[in-house]
């Protein structure tokens, strides 16, 4: 009885997250929030490997971590049906968003890191 092992949740617990109802707003949520992590770390990665003091070079970065991550969400979704799951096109809207969201996000934290205090 596999559901039954310590090891393995209950099947009822399966049953919840075939179905996504523990979260709020379903795996969309989840496809944002993993992709905005994704972008922030891509965003971080660009940043520590390309220092710039310029805001114009702060937002060619981050539309070129956007690009990078969206492309990586097309090839994600794409490939679903090779592994027997579904192509979404809202899973790469949640994608992008999350994505622009994760760059935006570690763009303002440098560029408020790097403002002098107001103090």
């Amino acid at each position: 009885m596999l559901g039954a092992s310590p090891i393995f949740p209950p099947r009822h617990f399966e049953l919840l997250l075939e179905d996504q109802k523990f979260v709020v707003g379903g795996d969309k949520l989840l496809h944002f929030a993993a992709y905005a992590i994704l972008g922030g770390l891509m965003f971080l990665a660009v940043r520590l490997h390309r220092p710039t003091a310029t805001a114009a070079a702060a937002l060619s970065q981050c539309a070129a971590v956007a690009v990078m991550a969206v492309i990586s969400g097309f090839l994600d979704e794409i490939s679903q049906p090779l592994t027997g799951r579904d192509l979404d096109w809202r899973d790469l809207v949640a994608d992008a968003a999350g994505a622009v969201a994760g760059a935006v996000a570690i763009a303002l934290w440098f560029s408020r890191a790097a403002s002098p205090e107001d103090t």
